[in-house]
């Protein structure tokens, strides 16, 4: 089994790598992501938004970061969208992300999404938001 990377795309290679990764965003917007695939895109274009990709012989997920204020402990990390196969060979990856996250200043990483993430990441759940959780990560 080939052991599956992680990818920071740059903004310089999203043109790239869009059409592969598309389908991935197409399957967190069909569940009721309140953004559509083009505003991904454009966000990612104007680096409001990160890109990465864990792959090995084929891309197995991406996820979209954003980093954002948040008063008034500093800077947030959300976890915008997550989607992609075979869960086990890249979930250990957010850890990475979490590791650049803290790099960049935030005090912790937070994620909305189904309740099956709860038991995936292990955050703490600080609420609701309709049938998703908000969970958290401190990183500091």
């Amino acid at each position: 089994m080939v052991l599956t990377q992680l990818w920071g795309v740059q903004q310089s290679e999203l043109d790239d790598v869009w059409p592969s990764v598309e389908p991935f965003i197409q399957r967190v917007v069909y569940k009721g992501s309140d953004k559509t695939a083009k505003d991904v895109l454009e966000g990612l274009k104007k680096r409001r938004y990160q890109l990465w990709i864990a792959w090995d012989e084929q891309i197995r997920a991406c996820c979209i970061t954003e980093t954002i204020h948040y008063e008034p402990d500093g800077l947030l990390c959300t976890i915008l969208m997550c989607s992609g196969d075979n869960l086990k060979r890249w979930i250990k990856h957010i850890k990475t992300i979490e590791e650049w996250a803290e790099s960049k200043g935030c005090f912790a990483i937070e994620l909305v999404g189904r309740k099956g993430w709860e038991k995936i990441l292990k955050y703490k759940v600080t609420g609701h938001d309709g049938n998703e959780l908000i969970m958290r990560k401190m990183l500091k």
